[in-house]
């Protein structure tokens, strides 16, 4: 299956070899006392690290940058607003969808309205219903942002499952020889270091295998750690690292709650994500911060020469990054590549490990010249006091800073999540209650972000608005921060790997709409309805990547009616089929690449990509005014069937909309941010075409952002029983969209 990585990799180790053994005067030894490493070997591991590292880059091994080719629309399509019952072809809808007066006056007004249904969790079923009961429909876009995230999902968890779980187990034993001949060859702060790292493997190994029985010297340590990890309990201080860690991280949630081996894979992630190596003094002492650097030191060194199974540690390490950072990401963190690179600076040719503590300072401020964190993660629970001002998160940025050997990857989204709340934006300063408000030892602050922030950075005026209106703008330095980020994000590349270009599409489904769109589409009310299906998708994502994606923190229907003229239409949205055709092309190539993609993930993500052409094709007609073809109707009448197609072989609960994802947390009042996805609801349209007013309907996904405890961080099973017994309240821009009675 990875016969293009395997081979790049070994035509990598020949090279290496042969530079090695064409340099005979500065071998490579290892002794008790004393250890170096060749510079050349350096070299060749950090260009095994450029070139399958940056692998998500399209420019790398050949990639195609996506194109997003301009879509010609010759706008001839009639509307009006607002209409009157006189305008509708097909009035009699009305009864059967048991609209109440509130919702049929919007749907007059706007030319669409939401109406709750909860019935399904499964698109396919609820088109299905929908054809079955002979009711007019609508393709909406929410179904394929849907069956996007059912690949991406299914598609990921499939990869770790089959081959990044036993990658990870066999990287882990690796390092831990290599770390017990360290505890056994060293002595002093060395032999320290040494004992963390098989204390550090260990623990991985542990939660990737419970048969694992520790070494003796670390059997306690590593039992204590394993046993706050199993807790899950919140902020704790970690044995090994004398940090506080947030345990509650480590409950297994989104896909990875399918299987045993799933959870375990989580853990140990997590764990390699998470745990960090500190540079400095801050959250540890002088001395702690210097023999993390020390391990840090050791393991990077080590894992070219490090083997299992007659397998380098440091291949194993580039086989799962690169397949990752493909879905998500590069690091947020320093990684061993930087660590190699900062030796080779300060060493020149040959690296004397034994050296490393008298050069400690110096190899500090050559790793500071590579860069720190961007986004907060939680690392030893950081307090910041008065004046609130953005330089105090910098401050725990720089204490955070150190490897992570596995970390957590830079997304935008929790980027700018991480900078929308206090202290970078001050103190509250208005006269309520908004939501993103918390009561702090510091005065009343912005604790909690909002999904509705990203959007608002990446180009929606609708959803500042609605921030505005609900209170959350109003902050010291809200609005002076929110318009750097939109200053910061005016000019990006969408295409650097599957997680940026995911968000890409959301950006363009979030773009207000010209002329050439029907009257309905060019609305306040209708960009809170395009808003409304993209923070949906996005929980979805956050849901995927719940694992690689780092976290922000705050520091501290009735009977048939009669069978209609035209039984559908799809919702007319051509630039954004465009681009989410592309990203699953991209997908596809990309796998390929990687050497993952089996037949059944091609025919899938095929299937996808040609309904996506398809649904540009007919938005385009339906914009131009055009009269539809047969096939073209058919195409939505029949779209049921097609998504079971697109979906062929995944079980219930990967098809199913019932999802949560936790993506912030404030560490004052011990709550996270939950961004979940629950039953389907319906929206109806009244559709122009023709010289009339169709009225159609489809299915939405459902939204919900609430606060909850981060000592239970919910699953998809547990929210699937809190929506069942107790619903989260929606927002009052949500509420609107139903009916004009609450907005």
């Amino acid at each position: 299956m990875r016969t293009i990585v395997a081979l790049l990799v070994a035509v990598l180790l020949i090279l290496a070899f042969l530079i090695v053994i064409s340099q005979p005067e500065t071998p490579e030894t290892t002794t008790t006392s004393t250890t170096y490493i060749t510079s050349s070997t350096v070299t060749s591991v950090q260009s095994m690290y450029r070139k399958l590292g940056n692998l998500p880059s399209p420019s790398e091994f050949g990639f195609q940058t996506p194109t997003h080719p301009s879509i010609q629309i010759s706008p001839k399509m009639k509307s009006k607003l607002p209409l009157s019952l006189s305008d509708l072809v097909n009035p009699e809808l009305l009864e059967q969808l048991e609209l109440n007066p509130s919702q049929r006056d919007a749907l007059l007004k706007r030319g669409f309205v939401f109406r709750k249904w909860g019935k399904y969790k499964d698109l396919s079923e609820a088109y299905s219903y929908l054809k079955n009961a002979n009711i007019p429909i609508y393709v909406t876009v929410d179904s394929f942002l849907h069956a996007y995230h059912v690949q991406f999902d299914s598609i990921l968890a499939e990869i770790e499952e089959n081959y990044l779980y036993e990658d990870l187990i066999n990287m882990s034993k690796a390092l831990l020889n290599s770390s017990l001949n360290d505890l056994h060859t060293m002595s002093g702060d060395y032999r320290e270091a040494a004992r963390r790292n098989v204390a550090f493997f260990s623990v991985a190994l542990s939660l990737l295998d419970p048969s694992f029985k520790p070494p003796s010297e670390v059997s306690e340590l590593v039992n204590e750690e394993v046993k706050l990890i199993e807790e899950h309990g919140g902020i704790r201080k970690s044995p090994i690292f004398h940090y506080k860690e947030d345990y509650s991280q480590y409950r297994p949630r989104g896909h990875y709650t399918k299987s045993e081996k799933l959870k375990r894979y989580f853990k140990a992630m997590m764990w390699y994500g998470r745990m960090a190596f500190l540079l400095r003094k801050g959250f540890v002492s002088e001395a702690d911060s210097k023999i993390a650097t020390l391990q840090a030191v050791l393991i990077s060194t080590e894992l070219p020469s490090s083997t299992y199974n007659n397998e380098k540690a440091s291949d194993l390490w580039l086989r799962i990054y690169s397949v990752t950072s493909f879905f998500v990401g590069l690091a947020d963190d320093l990684t061993p590549y930087d660590y190699l690179e900062a030796l080779k600076e300060l060493f020149g040719k040959e690296i004397d490990l034994t050296k490393v503590k008298d050069e400690i300072n110096a190899l500090r401020a050559e790793l500071a010249k590579r860069g720190k964190p961007k986004i907060y993660g939680g690392t030893g629970s950081c307090v910041v006091y008065p004046p609130f001002t953005e330089d105090k998160l910098e401050e725990c940025l720089d204490k955070s800073a150190g490897m992570r050997l596995m970390g957590q990857r830079y997304v935008p989204d929790s980027y700018v999540l991480g900078k929308l709340i206090t202290p970078s934006v001050g103190l509250y300063v208005g006269n309520n209650r908004p939501f993103t408000l918390g009561y702090t030892n510091g005065g009343l602050a912005r604790v909690f972000p909002r999904g509705l922030d990203w959007f608002a950075v990446i180009g929606s005026d609708r959803a500042l608005q609605i921030i505005r209106e609900e209170g959350d703008a109003e902050y010291e330095r809200y609005e002076q921060v929110l318009e750097k980020l939109r200053e910061e994000f005016s000019q990006v590349d969408w295409s650097k790997n599957l997680y940026w270009s995911w968000l890409d599409v959301l950006r363009l489904l979030t773009t207000p709409k010209g002329e050439e769109y029907p009257a309905f589409m060019r609305t306040p009310y209708w960009e809170s309805r395009q808003l409304h299906s993209a923070l949906a998708s996005w929980a979805e994502l956050r849901h995927d990547t719940i694992l690689y994606a780092k976290q922000s923190y705050t520091p501290r229907l009735a009977a048939a009616p009669p069978t209609p003229k035209i039984k559908g239409f799809v919702e007319p949205l051509p630039e954004v089929y465009a681009r989410l055709e592309s990203l699953v092309n991209q997908t596809i190539e990309g796998l390929k690449k990687l050497g993952y993609l089996d037949q059944d993930m091609e025919a899938r993500l095929g299937s996808l990509s040609w309904a996506l052409k398809r649904a540009k094709e007919i938005s385009i007609k339906e914009l131009s005014g055009e009269e539809l073809a047969e096939e073209d109707i058919m195409f939505a009448v029949e779209f049921g069937e097609l998504l079971d197609d697109i979906m062929r072989g995944l079980d219930e609960r990967t098809k199913a909309t019932v999802l949560i994802a936790d993506v912030h947390t404030d560490l004052n009042s011990g709550l996270v941010l939950e961004e979940g996805v629950g039953k389907l609801d319906l929206i109806v349209v009244a559709f122009p075409y023709r010289g009339g007013h169709h009225l159609v309907v489809g299915p939405i996904l459902t939204y919900y952002e609430f606060k909850h405890p981060m000592s239970d961080r919910l699953t998809d099973e547990a929210w699937l029983n809190l929506l069942e017994t107790e619903e989260p309240h929606l927002a009052p821009w949500q509420l609107s969209l139903y009916d004009t009675s609450s907005g």
